[in-house]
């Protein structure tokens, strides 16, 4: 069965091989240690009781500051690294010999080409619902509210601090909060003071 520790080693054979690229793309392999350890993070990971309408009822808002589950794994990647887990895992429970030997070089092909990209900067959310744990990109902003969230910053400030060099023009702002603030409600993401729960079994994909 193909796991995060396959590609990775798929991935250190291949620099292994071509040590030439090391020096250059060896931030590659780096990513997808993070990712693989991302991943084992959101799996294992304590679960606090999410946050309900009612727990923010007498807040003062200009004090209000909201909690990041520990599950949730934030990564700035360099690499496509998500996506090219997901090509690699479709079709690998395939049970026929020959079909694994196919599925194998395309996944190695998968590995040089990824390789051989240009450097980006990619925002990903790791995260646990419904005992599964599922690969989530964000846009830059939302990266750095959900961090700046994380850190303990009000949530006045952390969007004050999300938007500070935004291209997303100021009047698009507030309809672009309000939306991540419901996607994240939704998954469950914010989390209120009280005992810990956690657990779950794992599936990568793309939320």
């Amino acid at each position: 069965m193909f796991t995060l520790r396959n590609l990775r080693a798929q991935l250190e054979t291949w620099l292994h091989e071509n040590p030439h690229w090391l020096r250059d793309r060896g931030v590659l392999a780096l990513d997808m240690v993070r990712l693989e350890w991302a991943d084992i993070a959101a799996f294992d990971g304590k679960a606090k009781p999410a946050l309900r309408p009612e727990d923010l009822l007498e807040v003062d808002a200009a004090k209000l500051q909201l909690g990041i589950q520990p599950y949730v794994q934030l990564l700035e990647l360099h690499y496509p690294v998500d996506d090219l887990l997901l090509e690699v895992k479709d079709g690998d429970d395939t049970p026929d010999p020959a079909s694994n030997a196919v599925q194998e070089r395309r996944k190695h092909s998968k590995v040089r080409a990824v390789a051989k990209l240009e450097p980006e900067q990619i925002f990903l959310a790791v995260h646990r619902l419904d005992f599964s744990v599922y690969l989530r990109r964000v846009e830059s902003e939302e990266f750095a509210l959900l961090r700046a969230l994380r850190r303990g910053k009000t949530v006045e400030r952390a969007i004050e601090m999300a938007f500070r060099r935004s291209l997303v023009p100021a009047a698009d702002r507030a309809a672009f909060v309000q939306h991540s603030f419901q996607t994240w409600a939704t998954l469950g993401w914010f989390w209120r003071p009280d005992t810990n729960v956690r657990g779950g079994k794992v599936h990568a994909e793309r939320a």
